[in-house]
């Protein structure tokens, strides 16, 4: 088991010294092994002293109780897969589950998430984040219906375009996909499906957030279901992990373009170079030079974030100095008055 467990690792992983229970038959072949996979002296020891042999213990009792803890939440997953497989009327418990989500500002930065579920559990190397181009949706006008279509149709797309391509059985297939929205999300994916002639063999259902109701396509009533049921509840963790997804995906695309939308200074520039062009005003920075104030660069900085820019990075003596009663705004470093260069 160790030999199996540590070839799967990376050399610096590997520790200088392995504690074992029991006297392994093969130790010093093993500890050779180990130490040319390390590059240097690894040894595998039986504990004898008191110290080492209660650290080995504590690791027992840990290992027991995570045992006890993995096999608590198999349980619970089964018997949520095998609820939800009820509630949804399935030929058998559901393997792979889909949910999908929309996070936008009023229609500014609009994203999608796509998370899965693998027997109940997070399948993160399956996640999946979309950028809305639907020219539609724009700042200051919102199409949650055309977004989850658009997302539909780009997830499903190769599934459309070749008939032939396996869908049963296929691991990137899934059993059932859960959109975060009421009947007008699921009418607008049910249309999408429909014209892709893939509606017939997906199971789509749409979750509300209110009164966390089911609803199935073509059905204006949602399915009498309680919302602490263990069905309900796996749906309701894909929901959440699904919303926590597209809206970390949106603050950091919102985060990006927020430069790009106050000043054309930025237009064009990567996240490192809009991080890079803090340094200069940055006072725990020991080898910023000096910039001038009323430099393009400080005054789109200011512009673009007036209130954390004038009271983090202007420097304190600059503040006590020229402007001792208040932080200095835009306007104040606009004018002449204001020192024309800042030393941190």
């Amino acid at each position: 088991m160790l030999e199996e467990h540590y070839s799967t690792v990376e050399p610096i992983e590997i520790p200088a010294e392995i504690l074992v229970q029991h006297d392994l038959p093969e130790a010093d072949i093993l500890a050779q092994y180990l130490t040319q996979q390390r590059g240097r002296k690894v040894a595998i020891e039986l504990p004898q002293r008191q110290t080492k042999a209660e650290l080995l213990e504590m690791v027992e009792r840990n290992a027991q109780y995570e045992l006890v803890r993995t096999q608590k939440v198999a349980d619970r997953n089964a018997l949520a897969m095998q609820d939800l497989a009820e509630i949804l009327d399935l030929p058998d418990q559901p393997k792979r589950i889909e949910g999908y989500d929309i996070s936008h500002i009023q229609g500014s930065d609009a994203v999608a998430s796509q998370v899965v579920f693998v027997d109940a559990m997070p399948a993160k190397q399956h996640y999946r984040h979309y950028k809305i181009k639907d020219p539609t949706v724009r700042a200051g006008h919102s199409d949650d219906f055309a977004s989850m279509a658009e997302v539909i149709r780009r997830r499903f797309h190769r599934y459309a375009v070749d008939p032939d391509k396996q869908r049963a059985g296929n691991p990137d297939w899934p059993d059932v996909v859960m959109i975060d929205g009421g009947k007008g999300q699921l009418s607008a994916v049910v249309k999408e499906l429909r014209e892709m002639n893939l509606l017939e063999d997906l199971h789509v259902i749409s979750l509300a957030k209110k009164q966390e109701e089911i609803f199935l396509p073509g059905e204006s009533i949602s399915l009498d279901t309680e919302s602490e049921q263990p069905g309900v509840q796996l749906l309701r963790r894909l929901r959440d992990e699904a919303h926590r997804f597209a809206v970390s995906f949106h603050r950091k695309n919102a985060a990006i373009g927020c430069g790009d939308r106050a000043s054309p200074i930025f237009q064009g520039w990567g996240i490192t170079a809009k991080k890079s062009c803090w340094r200069p005003f940055d006072p725990l920075t020991t080898s910023a030079k000096p910039v001038p104030i009323n430099s393009p660069l400080f005054l789109a900085l200011a512009h673009v974030w007036p209130s954390k820019f004038t009271t983090t990075f202007i420097p304190t003596r600059l503040r006590q100095t020229r402007y001792p009663t208040q932080n200095p705004s835009v306007e104040q470093l606009r004018r002449p008055s204001a020192a024309s260069s800042c030393n941190l």
